[in-house]
């Protein structure tokens, strides 16, 4: 599904809504809400780098460290 959206939204902005963060790495602007507010946005690599919510959640997500 990635691979399609991806092909299909060459030179368009697309908002890409996900519960699974793993889907939202190939995006090349994340934003992250929390309660309604943009907590984090960037890359996934600079959220990663942040080392905050989104990192915690991917973590959690893949089987990583805890909160």
């Amino acid at each position: 599904l990635n691979t399609s959206i991806v092909e299909h939204a060459e030179n368009k902005t697309v908002i890409f809504i996900s519960h699974r963060l793993a889907s939202t790495q190939f995006c090349d602007r994340i934003i992250m809400l929390e309660n309604g507010v943009v907590a984090e946005r960037g890359s996934h690599l600079d959220l990663m780098q942040l080392n905050g919510a989104y990192a915690k959640m991917m973590n959690l997500e893949q089987g990583g460290a805890s909160c």
